[in-house]
């Protein structure tokens, strides 16, 4: 994806998507909806600094490692994660 400097809001739920790539690029995004996808790591997320509302919601996500990697997002205050396979083993 090309640089958009005023993207801010970005809707990728429903959208069969299985890896996240390609967002490293959009520095400013603040709201980022990847819901009802195929998403099992989440990756590719680090770079977006001013991320601060993320949903991971009905995704692949088996291992609650991958939601520590979460951790360099230092504005992050919303994260919905639920009903990913991992929750049934907490």
């Amino acid at each position: 994806m090309n640089y958009l400097p005023t993207l801010d809001n970005l809707n990728l739920s429903r959208n069969c998507i299985y890896r996240i790539k390609g967002l490293n690029t959009q520095l400013n995004i603040r709201e980022l909806n990847l819901s009802h996808n195929f998403i099992e790591r989440i990756q590719g997320l680090e770079e977006l600094i001013q991320l601060s509302i993320l949903n991971l919601s009905y995704n692949k996500i088996t291992d609650i490692k991958e939601v520590k990697k979460l951790k360099k997002n230092k504005k992050l205050h919303s994260l919905s994660i639920e009903v990913n396979p991992f929750i049934g083993l907490m």
